[in-house]
């Protein structure tokens, strides 16, 4: 994923995301009701067009254990961030 920056605050995948302008939740619907390899094709999509800041070793945690228990993290993630 090389449309993903660096940062070294504690800030995951789906909290990037959050921070994103055009990150609606029925795209994120549609990474987690994917099989694979179509989860990962539509979440790259996502990932281009926000090109989030984000910790890569959480990054690369979520990414590497890639099943469905990470995914409801993710969704998790975004949700449990949202702006106020």
């Amino acid at each position: 994923m090389p449309h993903i920056r660096h940062t070294n605050d504690g800030v995951g995948l789906g909290k990037a995301l959050t921070r994103g302008k055009n990150v609606s939740e029925k795209r994120l619907f549609q990474v987690v009701r994917s099989d694979s390899p179509n989860d990962m094709i539509q979440l790259r999509r996502i990932v281009q067009m926000v090109e989030p800041s984000v910790n890569w070793t959480l990054a690369a945690k979520t990414l590497w254990y890639w099943n469905d228990r990470s995914k409801r993290d993710l969704l998790e993630d975004y949700f449990l961030n949202q702006p106020k």
